[in-house]
């Protein structure tokens, strides 16, 4: 889809300042609209990702599991949380 030419506008703010920039073209707004609607993605910030790699690190490291079984249920849990 080939964009349409932005429009130039300008922004009042709280505090009496005025800030120029481009906006978007309202078809341009709406494609964008329906395209983020439509996706079937969430959106991660890796927070699960995190703990579960931190849960398996601490257990290594307290000499609970080995290396090798660490990455394991690393990868194990990550690849069952991700087929969620």
């Amino acid at each position: 889809m080939a964009l349409a030419r932005p429009a130039m506008g300008s922004l009042q703010l709280n505090n009496d300042q005025t800030k120029k920039g481009v906006w978007p073209a309202e078809e341009d707004l709406e494609w964008l609209t329906e395209t983020a609607y439509s996706l079937k993605v969430r959106l991660e910030d890796g927070a699960v990702q995190k703990e579960v790699v931190m849960e398996q690190l601490e257990r290594c490291l307290n000499g609970e599991i080995s290396e090798e079984e660490a990455v394991s249920e690393i990868m194990q849990k990550i690849n069952l949380y991700l087929a969620e």
